[in-house]
């Protein structure tokens, strides 16, 4: 079958992929052995490869973010930093303390913290002191307030540093732009980059009298956030639009 739209739903988020070029789905493929040279531990980060990883990582991470904003109806999105006091610099102690950390959270709220994490070198401090620290830049979707010295103790390990979400978009970015540096990061490769504690999946509709019968809906109950071309890379490495993505969420 050949199909020129492809509709992603995730809660109140869709995406609207439109080829110029109709695409052969449901067809049999032959699988193919992909050469990897990226998991190798002694060997250097493929930039290519890393780059690639970090836009699909990135596309995954927003369509968790935005797929969960029906949430604010109850608790607004929280942002919070999770700072090291003392020199934490192997990541397998910096996610032991942040698992902790997510269990007790939990504890207290009596329910299971839901969020999004990725985890960062602190540059500032790196540059000053000579040390690779780790802090955790975390996206909570339902934890109700609590006073910074509250979160602060539960923590346990330093600081942290609080924030209401008013700019949903915005914050998504801002997150996402720290997963782009984890994908970089020498010390992270072939680990997780992110880490999150939501459930939810994304619906793809790819049968045209289903996405006909959405559109009118999608377009009459929700904003358009985004727009911009899909391109390919010819022989000669210039990109070629090949469609177009529509991003939308609920008003």
């Amino acid at each position: 079958m050949q199909i020129d739209k492809i509709l992603l739903q995730t809660g109140d988020y869709y995406e609207l992929f439109e080829y110029k070029t109709p695409l052969e789905i449901n067809t049999l493929k032959t699988p193919t052995k992909r050469e990897n040279t990226y998991r190798s531990i002694n060997d250097k980060i493929d930039p290519e490869y890393a780059k690639k990883s970090a836009l699909r990582a990135k596309n995954k991470l927003r369509r968790l973010i935005l797929g969960n904003m029906w949430q604010q109806k109850k608790h607004s999105l929280k942002f919070v930093t999770l700072t090291f006091q003392d020199e934490i610099e192997q990541i397998d102690h910096a996610n032991y303390e942040f698992k902790k950390y997510h269990q007790r959270m939990s504890y207290m709220m009596g329910k299971k913290l839901e969020y999004i994490a990725v985890p960062e070198i602190q540059e500032k401090r790196k540059q000053k002191y000579g040390k690779a620290v780790w802090h955790f830049h975390m996206l909570t979707m339902n934890q109700p307030y609590y006073a910074k010295n509250v979160i602060q103790e539960v923590w346990g390990n330093g600081y942290t540093d609080p924030k209401k979400v008013n700019r949903v978009i915005g914050t998504t970015n801002y997150l996402t732009k720290y997963l782009s540096k984890a994908y970089g990061d020498k010390q992270l490769k072939n680990r997780k980059r992110y880490y999150n504690a939501l459930s939810h999946q994304t619906v793809s509709h790819k049968d045209p009298h289903t996405i006909s019968l959405l559109l009118p809906h999608i377009f009459e109950s929700t904003n358009m956030v985004d727009q911009y071309p899909l391109t390919i890379k010819d022989e000669h490495g210039n990109p070629t639009e090949v469609g177009r993505k529509s991003e939308f969420i609920s008003i």
